[in-house]
């Protein structure tokens, strides 16, 4: 994505960062804000290399404010090592470099949540300051409804589903209160490994190669708040319980040729694959229809297994907590060729060329805005169904009692079809500079860059595309439907760029710029 790097290399391995925040070159583009260049060290003839270790433990560490005073210091160990190597293969021809990275972290984490109390489980709600009322009664829309005697409902009016089998499951309060009762801990654990090596080849005087390559493998694991019953992860970082996992390579190779000692080209080619895994605790079987008995729940997919969620308000959600962006396989290609051209002549420096990305996207998520429940399915839980029309505002009581009475306020399931969404994307530019050594103390920058991002397609068609004029969804390239949807990419996004570099005196420069950017946002996102 534009705003988020797919490969980050190790920080040893770095040997320049370069930031442009604004007045690009014309050389610059597929970018909004800045552009970030990151050079990798090179192998030289004489043997170089580097080790570290970075150590972070409970003793660096302050006790949690509000942490039980049962609880000592929770573990939180964190080491990051690892080192370079570099050198000559051949002496002034061939050079080599390596480095590695490693990340490891372990923690106790814990949070609090909220659980219902055990009277509040048994139905007993007398503790609420408002009538818990019964929803069969009176009128559909919610008035002339009748209260529980003394907020208390009845056995015969639990739901079996919730009673038997959900409530067994559910841990206890651990402190007194209605709110924040439960603390929830387990492991969390964070493991990172970086490897980068890079080649750099002189064949002879005119010609350099470069090649280099790198890989990256993460695993993290995160407990859950309410073990078997799952709910969201222990820890705040990672976001959900279960594993995450995968890997992103990077590799690239490229060439400098020097055809006269006033005209230079250079080029290279890139790619990275990034490749992200998150499955969470149940997945494999269809816990919502073979184990509960909810029809409706789970799929005949694997990423439709697991458990579906239930979300009770003012509560800790049950289940498959983050099922609206879990599970997610995704692999995600890209490809980039760029060209560059250099022609000095007098007190000009020409630079002109290419850049050409292709994107690819392939996605097995269910997730889509403003989905409520995931593909295993799911069920919300509100006051309405067990309060009165104009009477007092809901409550935990109230939400908590229509969960009992198996009334949910939302149903839902998100189906992906098919199984695996795909994007292919291209990003094409064309540009061409002149740097003007106007005089000794003034320096002008002269340029242009074209960008086109054409409608981007699915692998062996076009997209969707929603048709108000006829309330119909229409396949591109589908029958009379044309691959790009009948969207109109437009071809004329030229981008001017002018500098100006004005040494006023020995000491002081004056500097300015001028340029339109794209921001490289296509129809892909």
């Amino acid at each position: 994505l534009p705003h988020l790097p797919a490969y980050t290399p190790a920080l040893e391995a770095i040997d320049t960062v370069n930031v442009v925040t604004n007045s690009f070159d014309a050389e610059q583009g597929f970018a909004g804000g800045v552009a970030v260049n990151v050079q990798l060290k090179s192998g030289t003839n004489e043997i170089h290399g580097s080790a570290f270790e970075f150590h972070n433990s409970n003793a660096t560490k302050a006790r949690p404010f509000f942490l039980p005073s049962t609880e000592g210091k929770p573990k939180n160990i964190l080491n990051q090592y690892g080192g370079t190597f570099g050198g000559p293969l051949v002496a002034n021809k061939l050079f080599y470099f390596l480095s590695y990275d490693g990340t490891r972290n372990r923690q106790f984490a814990s949070r609090l949540e909220t659980v219902p109390t055990p009277a509040i489980r048994a139905g007993d709600l007398s503790e609420s300051p408002t009538p818990v009322y019964h929803p069969p009664t009176r009128a559909v829309h919610g008035s002339g409804r009748t209260a529980f005697p003394g907020n208390r409902i009845p056995a015969s009016r639990l739901e079996p589903i919730v009673t038997q089998k959900l409530l067994p499951l559910l841990p206890q309060p651990t402190f007194s209160g209605l709110t924040a009762n439960l603390f929830a801990g387990g492991p969390y654990l964070l493991d990172v490994d970086k490897a980068d090596m890079k080649l750099n080849w002189n064949p002879s005087s005119r010609l350099s190669l470069f090649g280099r390559g790198g890989l990256i493998n993460h695993r993290v694991f995160s407990s859950s708040i309410l073990g078997e019953l799952i709910g969201i992860s222990v820890s705040t970082v990672a976001g959900t319980a279960g594993p995450m996992y995968g890997n992103t390579g990077n590799m690239a190779v490229g060439a400098t040729y020097v055809l006269t000692p006033t005209f230079i080209l250079d080029g290279n080619f890139g790619y990275t694959a990034y490749d992200a895994n998150s499955i969470e605790p149940g997945l494999g079987k269809n816990i919502g229809t073979e184990v509960l008995g909810i029809p409706g729940t789970n799929g005949t997919r694997f990423f439709e297994s697991g458990w579906p969620r239930f979300v009770v308000t003012n509560y800790a959600s049950m289940g498959a907590a983050n099922n609206t962006t879990r599970p997610f396989f995704n692999r995600d290609p890209r490809y980039q060729y760029v060209g560059n051209a250099n022609w000095t002549r007098g007190n000009h420096s020409l630079r002109f060329g290419f850049d050409l990305s292709r994107q690819q996207l392939n996605h097995t998520q269910a997730e889509f805005v403003g989905a409520t429940h995931g593909p295993a399915g799911g069920f919300s839980f509100t006051g309405g169904p067990t309060t009165i029309r104009n009477g007092p505002s809901s409550n935990q009581f109230n939400t908590f009692g229509t969960f009992l009475l198996g009334l949910p306020t939302t149903t839902g399931r998100t189906l992906q079809v098919p199984e695996e969404y795909n994007i292919r994307a291209w990003q094409d530019s064309l540009y061409v500079r002149d740097q003007w050594q106007a005089t000794r103390r003034l320096t002008l920058s002269l340029g242009l860059r074209w960008e086109y991002f054409p409608v981007p397609r699915r692998v062996e068609r076009g997209l969707e595309n929603y048709n108000p004029l006829t309330n119909k969804v229409e396949v591109c390239g589908v029958g009379a439907v044309p691959l790009d949807c009948g969207i109109h990419a437009s071809k004329r996004m030229f981008g001017p760029r002018f500098g100006v570099a004005w040494r006023a005196t020995d000491t002081m420069v004056v500097r300015a710029g001028y340029g339109i950017t794209n921001d490289p946002y296509s129809l892909a996102r």
